[in-house]
């Protein structure tokens, strides 16, 4: 009895990560619409766009991140499906914000793996329901990402890239 009611206690403590979704700027991953982020953030900003991602196949916007009101947040990302349906959300931002970012995070999401050295590269991987949270801030940059992506574009993307390198690889071998 007391195992279930252990059970029971953790899968509510833990289960806001899965239950709604994943959620950044107030945009759900895998829900919400290129219209409805269109209307929202005219409201504060004026949206670029930037041609079409290979792996959502759909299209791309960008924003200053000064529209949004989190410190040292330089430009966000938007990626949408050909459905258009938000994909994939990235926050550049100063790298100085890597700990509490994480911190904030580590509060809502799973940590799957994490790479943190003292001085050098910092990277860190979470999970939450269907979308992958990712942390990277290169080793002598002043900047790092914050990635929001739906499972099925880290796929997609996974897959292009592994077709990228085939194909280069191809086309040295070719060459001898």
């Amino acid at each position: 009895m007391s195992r279930t009611l252990l059970a029971i206690a953790l899968l509510l403590l833990t289960g806001s990560a899965w239950a709604g979704g994943v959620s950044v700027l107030g945009f759900e991953i895998s829900k919400t619409s290129l219209d409805a982020v269109k209307t929202s953030v005219s409201k504060k900003a004026e949206l670029t766009f930037k041609g079409n991602n290979r792996a959502s196949k759909g299209p791309m916007y960008t924003a200053p991140g000064s529209a949004f009101d989190i410190e040292g947040l330089h430009r966000v990302i938007f990626v949408f499906d050909d459905s258009q349906t938000l994909q994939c959300v990235i926050l550049t931002m100063d790298k100085s914000r890597f700990d509490t970012v994480l911190e904030h995070l580590r509060a809502k999401y799973t940590v799957v793996a994490s790479d943190i050295s003292p001085v050098g590269r910092k990277f860190v991987h979470l999970h939450g329901g269907t979308t992958t949270i990712e942390l990277s801030a290169p080793h002598m940059s002043f900047e790092m990402d914050v990635r929001y992506l739906d499972d099925a574009m880290v796929e997609a993307f996974d897959r292009i890239t592994s077709q990228d390198k085939a194909d280069q690889d191809a086309k040295e071998a070719a060459k001898f």
